[in-house]
C-alpha cells in the first residue's frame, strides 16, 4: 500500500536535510515550529519557547522561512532586544 502523503514526506525529509536534519527554523537564536495541515497542506509555525504568539504561514518552505525571520523580528523589535538577544541555551 502507498502512502497517499509519500510525495510530502519525502519533501519533508528533504527539507530537513538541507536544514541539518532539524524539524524546526532557527534564526538569531530563536527556534520556530514547522506544521504541515494534512487538509489543504498549507504550511505554518510559530516561535517556540518565548511568551508571546509570533505565528507565521507560507505557501513554501522558502517562503514559511521568510515570514519566520519576519516575525522573529518583530518579536525582537516589540521587546527590544539587540540581534544578538538569545531566548534560551
Amino acid at each position: 500500500m502507498v502512502c497517499p502523503f509519500q510525495d510530502l514526506v519525502l519533501l519533508l525529509d528533504k527539507f530537513s536535510i538541507a536544514k541539518k536534519m532539524s524539524r524546526t527554523l532557527e534564526y538569531q537564536n530563536y527556534k520556530g515550529s514547522i506544521e504541515v495541515d494534512n487538509a489543504d497542506f498549507s504550511l505554518s509555525g510559530k516561535i517556540l519557547y518565548i511568551d508571546g504568539d509570533y505565528s507565521y504561514q507560507g505557501d513554501t518552505f522558502e517562503e514559511l522561512e521568510q515570514n519566520f525571520r519576519k516575525a522573529v523580528d518583530a518579536h525582537m523589535a516589540a521587546s527590544g532586544e539587540k540581534d544578538e538577544g538569545i531566548p534560551f541555551l
